[in-house]
């Protein structure tokens, strides 16, 4: 009776037609969970490591900022409650850049530590040109320590940059063999 029905050619054609049917359907959904794993690692990208390089990139920018006020402070183009303000909030948005990357960076204890010294320098060298006479050798050495701090600072970020965008390759490698 199968015999019967394999007889005429358009029954062949229909059941080939069905067999590409069934495979297309089988391939379709393999891309589809392809494209689901892929979609979810993207999200990932996007919501934490996109971010993440943001606010290293404006931690540096809050230091460079904090550094060129202690210049302007230095070289009096800037006046102390100018410069206290500028300080204040450029020190409160480095603190809060800092904090949401260590939400997800465990080295991040290593900026916690060095921002201490960095942001007392700074107020250091502002107390010293506060002063009724000032000792512009103290002055000079304080804005040197300043300029010491902020550049390890900087690399530390360029470090926790470097460890976020080498997350984000492991993270599309894994999804190139998975494809």
């Amino acid at each position: 009776m199968s015999m019967k029905l394999l007889n005429s050619i358009s029954k062949k054609v229909m059941i080939g037609y069905l067999g590409i049917a069934v495979i297309i359907l089988l391939t379709s959904i393999v891309l589809f969970q392809k494209s689901s794993t892929i979609n979810l690692h993207n999200q990932v990208f996007t919501d934490q490591t996109l971010p993440l390089l943001k606010q290293v990139d404006q931690a540096s920018a809050n230091i460079n900022d904090i550094q060129l006020i202690a210049y302007g402070l230095y070289g009096y183009t800037l006046e102390h409650y100018a410069f206290d303000q500028a300080f204040d909030a450029h020190k409160k948005a480095l603190q809060d850049h800092l904090g949401q990357i260590k939400k997800v960076e465990l080295q991040n204890d290593t900026l916690t530590i060095q921002i201490e010294p960095f942001l007392s320098d700074v107020q250091q060298l502002k107390a010293i040109l506060s002063s009724k006479k000032v000792n512009w050798e103290s002055a000079r050495a304080s804005l040197q320590s300043i300029q010491e701090q902020a550049d390890q600072l900087k690399q530390s970020l360029d470090v926790v940059g470097l460890q976020i965008s080498e997350n984000a390759e492991t993270i599309s490698a894994t999804i190139s063999t998975q494809l």
